[in-house]
């Protein structure tokens, strides 16, 4: 009977082990985004925050005057990100994927497991023109 205890202690003591050192194999480097991460579709795992953000606004600043095409019935009209004054704050999701990466250790390491197999996509807040109201006063 006490042989059944000890091998069952130990297969305890095993399991939390073979768990903690599982947790700092996949912890990666905590200056590094995790493995897995994607931003609007582009793979930013394993690149330092700063970088991530210049290969994203890098990427965007490409894309600003690549007309989009909107149609409504047999209209088409073919408009600018720019000119439509659409601002996407890349820091705000570039910094969404880090805090999600984040933690002590193995803590980390199962934070981002998490991310590379179910959700590492992220994507950035945008801001578009917003024309400005008039408001019409009624006359006396």
């Amino acid at each position: 009977m006490r042989t059944r205890q000890l091998r069952l202690v130990a297969a305890a003591v095993g399991l939390v082990l073979l768990l903690l050192v599982l947790g700092f194999v996949f912890a990666g480097s905590p200056s590094r985004l995790a493995e897995g991460a994607e931003i609007a579709g582009d793979d930013v795992g394993g690149l330092a925050p700063a970088d991530a953000t210049r290969l994203l606004e890098r990427r965007a600043a490409r894309l600003e005057n690549v007309p989009v095409t909107f149609t409504a019935g047999t209209t088409r009209w073919r408009i600018r990100p720019k000119a439509l004054g659409v601002e996407t704050d890349w820091r705000a999701a570039v910094d969404a994927a880090a805090r999600e990466g984040d933690g002590f250790g193995p803590v980390r390491g199962y934070k981002r497991l998490e991310l590379r197999f179910f959700s590492g996509d992220f994507e950035p807040p945008i801001r578009a023109y917003d024309p400005p109201r008039i408001e019409r006063r009624a006359r006396l």
